[in-house]
């Protein structure tokens, strides 16, 4: 349900992912996963005597923290958490350039977090690779690149966002994935969705199945945001992000 437009917004500003995201992480796959180099990957691993014992480790994880994760029920659910808390790291690095042997670099830190996203050992492989996937489109696809460059400067990722509609008790709770002021002045708001046409789905059909499952939801973020900076929510542009298939989709949630 959208929130009325003068319902009371709130805001709660993200930490750095570094400290957040990855604060169940061993101290060194923290480095791991905040450097994003493959040199310092490769450096760091070799100070560390356990490294070949990595895919165990994330076995054992997996099975200790299967309650604590149990959110994730499903691989692809696993794989677009963990996608949403390396985005937001990569929005935030400035000052490493991104280079394609990153993805394969990190694959060992990669997978102890989707072990703790539950992800069974079986589906291990196939995790890794459609997360890798998705990385490629977001870091080096021609739109997925042009998307991150436009909200460097201003762009708050995982923007958690709390509504209280009058006549109402509860808060609701959003979260939105990425959004930013473009160099016009215009806001976005712009959700990732870790999915791509079905086998025999034509693009337009993918398209048309998105935008009537999510229409409503970027329709929230707008009017939560629209009253949150006092702005129009028709003046809010929105758009999914398919990483799978580097394309950016506007939606008009009105």
């Amino acid at each position: 349900m959208c929130p009325q437009q003068d319902a009371l917004v709130s805001q709660v500003l993200p930490e750095p992912a570094s400290q957040r995201d990855f604060k169940r992480l061993s101290q060194q796959n923290i480095q791991q996963l905040a450097a994003l180099s493959a040199t310092e990957a490769a450096a760091a691993a070799k100070g560390d005597a356990a490294a070949g014992q990595a895919s165990a480790a994330a076995d054992t994880q997996a099975a200790n923290h299967a309650v604590l994760y149990s959110t994730a029920t499903s691989t692809a659910q696993a794989v677009g958490s963990c996608a949403h808390e390396l985005l937001q790291l990569a929005l935030h690095r400035e000052s490493r350039s991104w280079q394609a042997k990153d993805i394969e670099a990190m694959a060992g830190g990669w997978m102890q977090r989707l072990a703790q996203f539950g992800v069974p050992p079986a589906q291990m492989q196939q995790a890794l690779l459609l997360l890798q996937r998705a990385m490629q489109g977001a870091l080096f696809g021609s739109e997925g690149c042009a998307l991150l460059n436009r909200a460097r400067a201003n762009g708050i990722a995982e923007w958690e966002l709390l509504a209280k509609p009058e006549q109402q008790q509860a808060w609701q709770r959003s979260r939105i994935d990425l959004a930013f002021v473009d160099d016009g002045g215009q806001r976005w708001v712009v959700d990732y969705k870790i999915a791509e046409p079905e086998k025999n789905e034509s693009l337009e059909c993918f398209f048309d199945r998105q935008r009537q499952s999510y229409s409503e939801q970027l329709q929230r973020y707008a009017l939560m945001i629209a009253k949150l900076e006092d702005r129009s929510p028709e003046s809010i542009n929105a758009a999914l992000f398919f990483p799978l298939i580097d394309r950016l989709l506007p939606i008009s949630p009105f």
